[in-house]
């Protein structure tokens, strides 16, 4: 970041092992990586920038000056206006440096954390790349049902496809994070369900053709282990089934 220059990943033309060894290869840089810098450079670089953006970060995750690095980026999120989505990749296993990984993703709407390993399991990188560029799908803040405008853009193509499909029902099934007894989430994963199926009926889906069900916490996406896994998990999904 900033002035630093490390080797480029081109995760997206190579193989996953090439992948793997290039980030090996990328120099330990410790104390001395510049986080500030790098969100300065980020503001001048998307100034101007009003379409949702993902940034991430391929990191040792210690920066030189903790407090400047996480001032820094917080007005670089809040300059974004909700429009960007912080991801991180850790290079290396420092505890420390990952929950301060997790302080600054969890400053933007949505964001995933990964560490430098996930490139030799195909599943963790798969579920990675999903989650970056083609992001959050629908999912809700803590303890709530409110749909948010990140959501729109994937109810409505599931919308225009039931619209072209009308041999099709779906099951629309509502997720909660590990927080909270069973009691507690169950209502509120089918709140989130519910708050789905009453969006695409406005869409002009029929609701014989919207099937809901709750799933309180007991299928995670991800494990829980971490808050933007608890993000992930906090989510609605959805099953085609003929009619």
């Amino acid at each position: 970041m900033g002035t630093i220059k490390a080797p480029p990943l081109h995760s997206f033309h190579s193989h996953r092992l090439d992948l793997f060894t290039q980030v090996r290869h990328i120099p330990y840089f410790g104390g001395l990586t510049l986080f500030e810098a790098g969100f300065q450079e980020l503001y001048r670089t998307l100034e101007g920038v009003s379409d949702r953006t993902a940034v991430v970060f391929i990191t040792d995750g210690s920066p030189s000056d903790p407090e400047k690095a996480l001032s820094a980026a917080r007005m670089f999120v809040d300059a974004q206006r909700g429009t960007i989505d912080i991801h991180a990749i850790q290079i290396g296993d420092d505890a420390a440096a990952r929950d301060y990984l997790q302080d600054i993703i969890s400053m933007s709407d949505f964001g995933v954390y990964e560490t430098a390993v996930m490139a030799q399991d195909p599943h963790r990188m798969r579920e990675f790349v999903r989650s970056v560029f083609i992001g959050p799908g629908v999912t809700f803040a803590y303890n709530s049902a409110a749909l948010r405008s990140h959501c729109y853009p994937a109810l409505d193509q599931v919308a225009s496809f039931l619209k072209r499909n009308r041999s099709y029902k779906i099951y629309i099934d509502g997720h909660a994070d590990s927080r909270g007894s069973e009691i507690y989430n169950d209502p509120l994963s089918h709140r989130r369900a519910q708050a789905v199926k009453d969006y695409l009926i406005k869409k002009g889906i029929g609701s014989s053709r919207l099937i809901v069900r709750a799933f309180s916490k007991i299928k995670p996406l991800r494990e829980n282990a971490y808050k933007q896994n608890d993000a992930l998990n906090r989510r609605v999904e959805f099953t085609l089934i003929r009619q």
